[in-house]
């Protein structure tokens, strides 16, 4: 299942993390990213640093972790951290959701396995193989044959997940 955030005012520390691990993340154009652990004697935990590093690009991480300086939504958004920089993050986090609901939920939940599996670098066999059989069951699903006839008939889609 997809997890859109919308964040306001501050991201700090254990909440940066939070926020790399959702799939579309929005922030107010006010907010404030930082992760102090440095200045504090602390080397952040392996685990969050690697999905960090996973979900954004390697040197902002570097530069948010190394400095513990407090970089502007703008900045974050560079670095990857936020998709969106907006004035109202909640609600335009709540229409991103709204958006992916009305999609196929076999599609979405196959294309949220994949760009997932993805992000980390190249994948193995083993899992190219999973995502492959996803990818044909959903080609196979019920749902893409009423997205298409919906698209023809100029309706809204009726999604069953099946």
């Amino acid at each position: 299942v997809p997890v859109v955030a919308g964040i306001e005012r501050f991201c700090m520390g254990g909440a940066v993390e939070l926020a790399a691990a959702c799939s579309l993340r929005g922030a107010s154009t006010d907010c404030r990213v930082a992760i102090p652990a440095c200045r504090f004697g602390l080397v952040y935990p392996l685990g969050g640093l690697e999905r960090l590093s996973r979900n954004t690009h390697g040197h902002f991480i570097a530069r948010l972790l190394l400095t513990a300086e407090t970089l502007s939504a703008d900045e974050a958004a560079a670095g990857g951290l936020f998709d969106l920089v907006v004035d109202a993050p909640v609600q335009r986090a709540q229409a991103l959701a709204d958006a992916i609901a009305k999609n196929a939920p076999l599609a979405v939940q196959a294309t949220q396995r994949a760009t997932r599996a993805f992000r980390s670098g190249p994948i193995s066999e083993s899992d190219r193989q999973a995502l492959t059989v996803a990818r044909e069951q959903v080609m196979a699903s019920d749902d893409l044959a009423e997205g298409l006839a919906a698209q023809i008939e100029r309706r809204p889609p009726n999604f069953r997940g099946r």
